[in-house]
């Protein structure tokens, strides 16, 4: 059964309640069902830092239901009542979401259990430069019940990298420094390792210019670093890097005022990218326009093996392409308050996937 559905059947009885709220049950739950599909995208204003946190997140729903019946972030308002500083989500990660204050203080939520805990504050992270760390969150139920969260910074460490990393399993946090440094640029989370993908120049052409790929596997607690100097795959402007289906997929565009975006497959052993489709939105372009702004919000699969669908922005409207079937649908219409923050380039970086799930906190 789908979690939201068991969700509902704890209104049944006391019985069905101690059964389907019990911990044990809600793993064995989220084991016997490792990928279901994203249920919808929360798309974070970043531009709107004021509580609370339900004003700063867009639903949009991707299965088809209305926007209003995606959850909210309401239950969080007892933990957060003592706390005047701004919450962010930052990231999620197979069923579960992390939030960040400006106090430095990490919680870990399920959305669609509203249950959630507060991760005891990391030694040596005050509120003065807690902002210097990069979050994630780390978690496959198909390996372990349990989650990581790791923090990153290059801060004060010009040759090295400082990684914070919590263990839900030990409910505590342990501290790596890791050389060579990382090359902080873009990042992705795939099978368990966090990679970062670093422009030597972002301003001029990628195919021409070296480019490095940090790895680092978060069980092992090892780095690894692969320069790559050219790709001839590349282009300039991106608009999406990031994991789906267990894959790690980059969206560009050839050109600024392109009418199709490139999708590209990165071959992990070589790191390097291989074209897997061009997709033409001409049809989005109006008359009066000469060229057609997009903004990728996230790409998320479907229920076939290969079925993907590219959900982005544009003049108003969440649009999602199926590559499958070559079908552009309009899933959502945002108001011009709503879009009023909305960046151009790299909306992807400001919204989480939310997944279904029992999974515990």
């Amino acid at each position: 059964m789908p979690a939201k559905s068991l969700i509902k059947f704890q209104c049944v009885s006391n019985h069905w309640l101690s059964l389907i709220s019990d911990s044990n049950f809600a793993i064995n739950h989220t084991r016997r069902n490792p990928t279901p599909l994203v249920s919808g995208i929360y798309v974070h204003s970043h531009w709107c830092h004021t509580p609370p946190l339900n004003d700063q997140v867009l639903p949009v729903s991707v299965a088809g239901h209305c926007r209003n019946s995606l959850p909210t972030f309401s239950f969080l308002d007892r933990a957060l009542s003592t706390s005047t500083a701004t919450v962010t989500v930052t990231d999620s990660s197979n069923g579960l979401m992390l939030c960040c204050d400006g106090d430095g203080n990490y919680i870990v939520c399920n959305l669609t259990t509203q249950k959630f805990i507060q991760l005891p504050k990391p030694n040596d992270i005050i509120s003065e430069w807690w902002s210097q760390y990069y979050p994630y969150l780390v978690f496959d139920p198909t390996k372990s019940p349990h989650y990581k969260v790791v923090l990153h910074s290059n801060s004060d460490y010009p040759n090295a990298s400082r990684l914070a990393i919590y263990t839900s399993e030990c409910a505590s946090w342990k501290y790596v420094d890791l050389v060579p440094s990382i090359d902080s640029g873009r990042s992705a989370i795939l099978n368990g390792a966090i990679i970062w993908m670093s422009c030597k120049d972002w301003k001029g052409n990628c195919s021409r210019h070296e480019h490095v790929y940090s790895r680092l596997d978060v069980d092992a607690e090892k780095l690894a670093v692969t320069r790559v100097s050219s790709d001839p795959n590349l282009s300039k402007y991106t608009l999406y890097f990031g994991e789906c289906g267990g894959r790690l997929l980059l969206i560009q565009l050839p050109t600024h005022d392109a009418t199709e975006f490139s999708i590209l497959e990165m071959d992990t052993d070589a790191f390097c990218w291989i074209l897997k489709d061009r997709v033409d939105f001409t049809s989005l372009i109006l008359p009066y326009k000469s060229s057609c702004v997009i903004s990728v919000i996230s790409i998320v699969k479907g229920t076939k093996e290969n079925d993907l669908a590219v959900v982005f922005y544009n003049r108003g409207k969440v649009i999602s392409c199926n590559l499958e079937c070559r079908t552009m649908n309009v899933i959502c219409e945002l108001s011009p308050d709503e879009i009023t923050s909305f960046a151009r380039r790299g909306l992807y970086e400001y919204s989480t996937q939310f997944i279904e799930s029992l999974s515990p906190v």
